[in-house]
């Protein structure tokens, strides 16, 4: 979580005069958002296309070890990825509140 903080935050940093730029010409919170959530929310889908099966298959090996035998069900993996995905939006949304609220004069002065 940490590190899609600071990943999220110096994708900011760096493209902070292109979302100042857009927001000087119109452009609303929400636009800006989606241009973030995409990208984002491609990488956590296919982290989760990929993970899912490979964390079910190993997750079964590790149980066949044992006599007594429990049965993981789709939302036992479906529930950490769900957790996941609210955790992305609180904090794309507090960097976006931080970045929307900046002003725009002073990160357009040093370019």
């Amino acid at each position: 979580m940490l590190f899609n903080y600071l990943k999220l935050s110096f994708r900011l940093l760096t493209r902070n005069p292109f979302f100042t730029f857009i927001n000087v010409f119109g452009a609303e919170l929400l636009q800006v958002a989606r241009i973030i959530l995409d990208s984002m929310l491609k990488q956590v889908i296919i982290a989760s296309i990929i993970g899912i099966p490979v964390a079910y298959y190993i997750v079964q090996e590790y149980l066949e070890k044992f006599s007594e035998r429990i049965n993981l069900e789709l939302w036992h993996y479906l529930v950490p990825v769900v957790i996941l995905v609210v955790i992305m939006f609180i904090t794309i949304s507090s960097v976006l509140w931080k970045a929307a609220r900046a002003n725009p004069v002073d990160s357009l002065r040093y370019e």
